[in-house]
């Protein structure tokens, strides 16, 4: 059935804002600028609470910017991973 697995998953929805200011690993959130599912709004408020986040919006691209905008993505994701102590 599909979506049977989304659906499943958010019947179990639980609050874990709290929990991010626990996170000290590097993050960063990716969103789609015109992303339904996962708004940038709310990754924002994701990368907020993670203490070092790098918060970016990849323009003209919906839920799944690595495969509507790669390059931009990718772009996006090479100069995080740049900046990463080796």
């Amino acid at each position: 059935m599909p979506g049977y697995g989304y659906a499943a998953a958010s019947l179990g929805e639980t609050d874990h804002t709290p929990d991010l200011g626990r996170i000290h690993v590097p993050t960063l959130v990716v969103v789609g600028e015109h992303d339904r599912v996962c708004p940038p709004a709310d990754s924002q408020l994701l990368a907020d609470g993670i203490p070092g986040a790098l918060y970016t919006e990849v323009p003209d691209s919906g839920h799944l910017p690595n495969q509507e905008c790669p390059e931009a993505f990718n772009r996006v994701v090479g100069y995080w991973l740049e900046g990463l102590p080796g």
